[in-house]
């Protein structure tokens, strides 16, 4: 027997008496202890079930389902639960398992926990304008800012100036300038990919695929996609191959979803690209399936920027018109063997310098804002993405970048 013990959080811990009384009262009073101990948010609702941010053993957030074990844990250390003995006595006891499983039964509207989209691992804009780089939750947007360990940023100008923008666009360069590019159309939409992901949660609704393509292997598809990827999450991109059969698409495409990932790279494509279920992700602002082995159905959220990387990629149905293309020849026909970059190993360069990467490219988006979201005057938009094309293509023409989109109908 003993006396509730201090929250570190809330004070004293709330006291819940499992007795002789109907469920949903001793459930309501868990589940008020849990939302009063939800300060910062760690539990949240997100695709009609009970998450929680959790770090991994690299560190690394990841959004977790909450189970039975995990929540009979959290409602432990959010409330001292006590039953009475003969003598009307408090004698501690724990969480009991019809209390855990009636609220995991309950609604998301009854928790009255915060929906969460997705993960993000850099500092991000918002619908707004503003930028969001304070670690946590962030309720405007929805989205849990967790910055891999060691990410230092410069300081992000309020006001940028054209001065700003000309050293943003220069250390731009600086990581993509040894990429042979076909034209000034391929070199503009390289930068849209890598602009895309920092400014996607702006975006409220869906992204074209950034289709890198080149005529030989070796030419640098795949190292552009992870420069992307290194820039947005600090860590090479998680890939999958295009698979062969409608079914292979759907599972690939739900499981991307479904571990909040930023960027879906699908690399070094080998047929021709024509998927449906692909079709359907990429015009979509959610996407509805079952859960595997079983009839669930699961709502996901599609908050994510896609690449494709291939050598001279056909496609097909409606893939073109879903795409922006990234071409890249190097004119030599061994393209790997070419010396002489200004990075002897380019992605060590980029994680050095990731911090600044990232800052270049809110300076640019930031500048938009302040020269009042013109619209871009030479963007024929892409129908399905004329909210993409008209924040990023107004970000490249402010900016002094030329080309974004002018090799759409030669694609």
């Amino acid at each position: 027997m003993r006396t509730a013990p201090a929250s570190p959080t809330t004070g004293v811990l709330r006291e819940v008496w499992i007795g002789a009384r109907q469920l949903h009262e001793m459930s309501g009073e868990v589940l008020a202890a849990l939302q009063a101990a939800n300060e910062p948010p760690e539990l949240f609702a997100r695709s009609g079930r009970m998450v929680g941010v959790v770090r991994d053993e690299r560190q690394r957030h990841v959004i977790a389902e909450i189970t039975e074990a995990a929540l009979r844990g959290r409602m432990a250390r959010s409330a001292f639960y006590y039953k009475l003995n003969k003598d009307q006595e408090r004698v501690e006891c724990i969480p009991p398992l019809d209390v855990v499983r009636d609220i995991l039964a309950l609604s998301p509207v009854e928790w009255r926990f915060p929906p969460l989209e997705a993960l993000i691992e850099s500092p991000f804009l918002r619908s707004d304008g503003t930028i969001c780089d304070s670690p946590g939750y962030d309720a405007s947007s929805c989205l849990f800012y967790a910055p891999a360990p060691g990410l230092r940023l410069p300081e992000i100008p309020e006001i940028p100036t054209r001065d700003h923008v000309d050293v943003s666009l220069d250390l731009l360069d600086s990581a993509i300038g040894d990429f042979p590019f076909a034209n000034e159309a391929s070199r503009a939409n390289a930068i849209a990919s890598i602009l895309t992901p920092v400014v996607r949660p702006a975006i409220d609704s869906p992204t074209p695929l950034a289709l890198y393509d080149a005529p030989q292997a070796g030419t640098g598809k795949t190292l552009l996609a992870e420069v992307v990827a290194i820039i947005s999450t600090g860590r090479a991109a998680e890939t999958f191959s295009a698979p062969n059969d409608a079914e292979e698409w759907r599972k690939k495409i739900t499981t991307a979803l479904s571990t909040e990932t930023t960027m879906v790279v699908i690399d070094n494509v080998v047929r021709r690209l024509d998927s449906d279920a692909l079709c359907m992700a990429l015009t979509a602002t959610t996407i509805s399936d079952r859960q595997f082995r079983t009839f669930d159905r699961i709502v996901l959220p599609v908050k994510c920027a896609w690449i494709a990387t291939g050598n001279n990629i056909q496609l097909g149905g409606d893939m073109p018109r879903r795409c922006y293309w990234i071409r890249l020849d190097a004119k030599e026909s061994q393209p790997f063997r070419r010396t002489g970059f200004r990075h002897a190993d380019l992605r060590a360069w980029v994680r050095e310098h990731r911090g600044e990467l990232i800052v270049a490219l809110l300076t640019i988006a930031r500048y938009w804002y302040v020269q009042g979201r013109p619209e871009p005057k030479a963007v024929r938009p892409l129908g399905s993405f004329e909210a993409w094309c008209k924040v990023v293509g107004g970000m490249l023409e402010v900016a002094g970048v030329e080309g974004f989109l002018a090799n759409a109908d030669t694609m």
